[in-house]
């Protein structure tokens, strides 16, 4: 029984010296430090144009979604960077329609996993991750969305828009 107490004292007294505030403020510099150095040195995305503080964290975009400007946030930078910018540490934000479209009609860029925690009653055209379910989705409803078939729909598109 001894023994136990001596052990959880001394487990103890180790986590209070851990957690003496030099140490932790030791541990956040070396965390940010890291963030740091793995943004400007080691990301994928280093030579990709954008704001330093989006490189190392989430919260610049976080703090302009919640404040609602994030639009304002999004123009601003890419006047500033072009049409290809680092907006989070893991994002980037695609403001060229022609780079759009080539993302977009292509499988060789995945959905972010969000999409799969949305897609809650069956998979579709809009939610899916998987490219086999994206091809067939696209061919059945392509046809429709293409410029001569919304063309073709224009008539009746206006004239429910009008009533």
């Amino acid at each position: 029984m001894t023994g136990q107490i001596t052990t959880l004292s001394l487990l103890g007294s180790t986590l209070l010296e851990l957690l003496r505030p030099a140490n932790v403020f030791c541990g956040l510099g070396a965390w940010l430090g890291w963030r740091v150095a793995y943004a400007l040195y080691f990301s994928p995305l280093r030579n990709i144009p954008g704001p330093f503080w989006a490189r190392v964290s989430g919260l610049p975009m976080l703090l302009h979604d919640l404040g609602g400007t994030e639009a304002d946030f999004m123009i601003k930078n890419s006047e500033k960077y072009g049409s290809l910018f680092v907006m989070e540490p893991n994002k980037i934000a695609v403001c060229d329609p022609d780079d759009c479209q080539i993302i977009l009609s292509s499988h060789s860029f995945a959905k972010d996993m969000r999409y799969a925690q949305v897609d809650i009653l069956e998979p579709n055209l809009f939610l899916t991750r998987d490219p086999e379910l994206s091809r067939q989705r696209r061919r059945q409803i392509g046809p429709a969305l293409s410029m001569s078939g919304l063309g073709k729909m224009e008539p009746m598109l206006l004239a429910a828009g009008a009533q």
